[in-house]
């Protein structure tokens, strides 16, 4: 049996020296807050958070707490109050929350942060149950709106995605709640292009005078521009008296196409002296069972004139007189005055309504 030498045995009993009066003195450090927590009266607050978040427009209210005058064994409610920053939960924000703690002559302050943020994701709508997608990926029209009750209209913020047989649509506010809706799709473009003539759609020139196109511009709901692409065709001769006409055509990707065209006069100008005044025809109120007869005369004669249209009457007198060079404009829709001067909304309806049929009918916005 070995025999721990005097020197090992010193060092161990060394060692449990340095343990004990370590303990000792954690012992006399510690004594005081076990003191002071089990037997000392003092406010103390369960459960307070240094921290709350509130939702947009949510009603701020001062939170529940159980505060305490007392100790570990006792606790006697102690009253408290909210004298922090007012807040304003009707926008996003950050305030600073303090609540004072009093018993008798004590007194005791907490600080809390109190974050105002918008928890609310912005709603999609749809006013299609499907969507048109362009061969080309993109989409024809705007079925989507967005709206955020912190951010407001988001409808231009809207983002796609072309999926297989779906579109996948997304909205993001400025508080990073996001939004996500998907809606079936048809790949199709059955719609034309348009073309939009700079100047007049009919000219009256003297013979020998020239003439200058004044230009067009062509575009399409899925290609964009389709200016570069318009073919023109051209039967003016300023030499000679008569009707003439440029014809503007252009086909979209899709192979739809739309044709308009400009109307040229050239006239002789009369040996006659110029009396310097001038004879306007209009008709109002059309088209109507009259309108061919009046187109006929019309023709007859070379003269052009003015009719004032409804939203009543057959549409072939109106395409008839457009293309026969007549001018083409708007009297009302209805001419229920009652209604279309019921307000100015109910009024510029009435005339937008007309014009919508006129655009529909001719191409011609008059």
């Amino acid at each position: 049996m070995k025999v721990e030498n005097e020197e090992v045995v010193e060092k161990k009993d060394k060692k449990r020296i340095y343990i004990l009066l370590f303990l000792l003195l954690l012992f006399l450090v510690i004594l005081p807050f076990l003191i002071y927590y089990f037997f000392v009266k003092y406010i103390y607050v369960k459960d307070f958070q240094d921290s709350i978040t509130i939702s947009l427009n949510e009603p701020f209210q001062m939170e529940e707490m159980k505060a305490c005058y007392g100790n570990f064994f006792t606790c006697t409610p102690v009253s408290y109050e909210y004298i922090g920053e007012e807040v304003d939960t009707s926008k996003i924000a950050e305030y600073e929350g303090k609540y004072r703690f009093t018993y008798h002559e004590k007194v005791k302050e907490l600080t809390q942060i109190i974050k105002v943020v918008d928890q609310e994701p912005p709603t999609l709508e749809f006013s299609k149950e499907e969507v048109i997608v362009c061969p080309n990926g993109t989409i024809s029209e705007q079925i989507a709106t967005s709206t955020d009750a912190y951010d407001g209209d988001l409808t231009d913020q809207i983002t796609y995605q072309v999926l297989e047989e779906e579109v996948e649509y997304a909205i993001k506010d400025s508080s990073g709640n996001e939004n996500k809706k998907t809606v079936p799709a048809r790949i199709e473009d059955t719609v034309a292009p348009t073309i939009e003539l700079k100047g007049n759609q009919t000219y009256y020139i003297k013979v020998n005078e020239e003439f200058t196109d004044p230009g067009y511009t062509a575009s399409d709901q899925c290609d964009g521009d389709l200016t570069a692409e318009v073919e023109v065709e051209n039967t003016i001769n300023t030499k000679s008296p008569g009707e003439y006409y440029l014809k503007y055509s252009v086909k979209d990707h899709s192979n739809n196409q739309t044709t308009i065209k400009r109307t040229i006069y050239v006239y002789q100008e009369s040996n006659q002296s110029n009396t310097g005044k001038n004879i306007y025809l209009t008709f109002d109120d059309g088209p109507s069972i009259y309108t061919d007869t009046l187109l006929n005369v019309l023709k007859k004669y070379n003269v052009k004139a003015t009719f004032f249209v409804t939203n009543n009457g057959p549409d072939a007198a109106i395409i008839r007189a457009y293309n026969e060079g007549h001018t083409i404009a708007i009297h009302t829709a209805t001419h229920n005055y009652r209604t279309i001067c019921a307000s100015e909304d109910a009024f510029f309806s009435d005339i937008q309504s007309v014009r919508n049929r006129i655009k529909n009918l001719t191409g011609y916005e008059t």
